[in-house]
């Protein structure tokens, strides 16, 4: 039995997000060959290479990411107060993509994206400081005699 040798030549005109989106659809490596005329190996090899890209470019943006969502903000604050934007586009909707990229970013840097009442929290603890301060001195006066009341004498 003799094999034929299959004539695959590189398949320019087929795009590799083409072939990705078979994949992802759950076609098998051998069917996207298949449908597209190319081999098994090469569709193979230009999928993961894909893959591979999309690995070394997440890798790159995960790194960036607090960088990359602060000149996100700051795009979108020269949108908020260009004079044409204002004039023209529906500020709620930029306001609300501004606070969300925002908090995304708050986040990214381990900040908090919640209005914490920080001065009345301070004042909370402030007052519950003076009260133990107040009870303290109560206890503490109830607990020494004075002069003299309820103070057994020792015989002289």
């Amino acid at each position: 039995m003799e094999l034929k040798k299959v004539n695959s030549p590189k398949r320019k005109d087929v795009k590799t997000s083409e072939l990705v989106a078979l994949r992802i659809r759950g076609l098998s490596y051998e069917r996207i060959a298949q449908l597209v005329g190319m081999t098994k190996q090469a569709v193979m090899a230009r999928i993961k290479g894909c893959l591979r890209a999309l690995d070394e470019d997440l890798g790159v943006y995960k790194e960036n990411k607090a960088v990359i969502l602060t000149a996100a903000e700051k795009k979108l604050i020269d949108e908020l107060i260009s004079k044409k934007k204002i004039k023209k586009a529906n500020l709620s909707s930029l306001a609300y993509a501004f606070k969300e990229v925002y908090n995304a970013n708050r986040l990214e840097q381990g900040l908090s994206t919640q209005n914490i009442a920080y001065r009345e929290i301070l004042e909370k603890k402030e007052a519950i400081q003076r009260r133990i301060r107040e009870l303290e001195r109560a206890i503490t006066s109830d607990d020494i005699p004075e002069s003299g009341e309820d103070n057994p004498q020792s015989p002289e």
